[in-house]
């Protein structure tokens, strides 16, 4: 099996939430735990996130968690820095194959999604696995390590976007039966619709 290292993104300002939406909790767990325990269930080789924005308070919060955390001091940058942060850190170990890219409030996102996308990517010698719903493209995306130099190069607050679309003859795309991979919970009364209407 590859060694594929989870990585998730938790340092965002969450402007348009008021307050820090990985730390809302609904039914009495908060929206990065529930986050975390999606990956504790999938095969991957460790769990490392990237902090910025609350950071101490994230780092409280998943003090029991069998992860590792990275910290972003541009954070404010934008999405991009982060990503490029965990990646430069993960490159460390040679020993890593692959990162399975997660962004901290994606919640809803099934267990089982996460075992396909990592399946698929065994099975084949895409570069880089992205998952659809209904013709829209999701989270979480797999980048194998010959992907980590790229994603070094990118800047602004797009994110792993900007790798897919210039590399898009390296892309699996997996359509998958999950909403969870686009569910956009930017506030609190999304997160609370959303949850009452897939969890």
């Amino acid at each position: 099996m590859a060694k594929i290292k989870g990585l998730v993104l938790a340092a965002g300002l969450s402007s348009r939430c008021g307050t820090n939406k990985l730390l809302v909790k609904v039914n009495g767990t908060t929206i990065i735990e529930k986050t975390i325990a999606i990956l504790m269930s999938a095969p991957v080789a460790g769990i490392s996130v990237v902090l910025g924005s609350s950071g101490d308070e994230i780092r409280k919060v998943l003090a029991g968690y069998p992860i590792d955390f990275i910290w972003n001091p541009d954070y404010e940058s934008g999405m991009s820095s982060s990503l490029k942060t965990g990646i430069s850190e993960i490159m460390q170990d040679h020993e890593v194959e692959a990162v399975l890219l997660m962004l901290g409030d994606m919640p809803l996102i099934k267990s089982t999604t996460v075992a396909c996308l990592i399946d698929e990517y065994e099975k084949n010698n895409s570069l880089i696995i992205v998952p659809r719903y209904k013709g829209r493209r999701g989270h979480p995306v797999i980048f194998d390590r010959k992907m980590f130099q790229a994603i070094s190069k990118i800047t602004g607050d797009h994110g792993a976007r900007e790798v897919i679309t210039s590399h898009l003859d390296q892309v699996l795309f997996v359509d998958i039966d999950d909403p969870g991979i686009i569910l956009d919970l930017d506030t609190k009364e999304a997160i609370e619709e959303q949850f009452r209407q897939y969890s």
